[in-house]
């Protein structure tokens, strides 16, 4: 589902967790279920996870795979 959204663009690259969330899409309604979808999609490879240092707490964004085959 998440990388029918990216396909769509309805989700672009260095995505966090909460812009996920806010979106509230159907199966996706709660932080858990989110932070598990990502989960799955990191352990597969469709996506990349990296920590963004600023002021505070670091924060974990996600870059879809570029070498990952998009819907057409």
């Amino acid at each position: 589902m998440l990388a029918d959204l990216s396909d769509r663009g309805k989700l672009r690259d260095h995505f966090t967790a909460r812009d996920v969330f806010r979106n509230g899409w159907t199966l996706l309604a709660s932080p858990e279920q989110v932070r598990d979808a990502l989960e799955v999609l990191t352990d597969h490879g469709w996506l990349q996870p990296y920590e963004e240092k600023g002021g505070g707490r670091p924060t974990t964004r996600y870059r879809i795979h570029p070498d990952k085959p998009r819907a057409a």
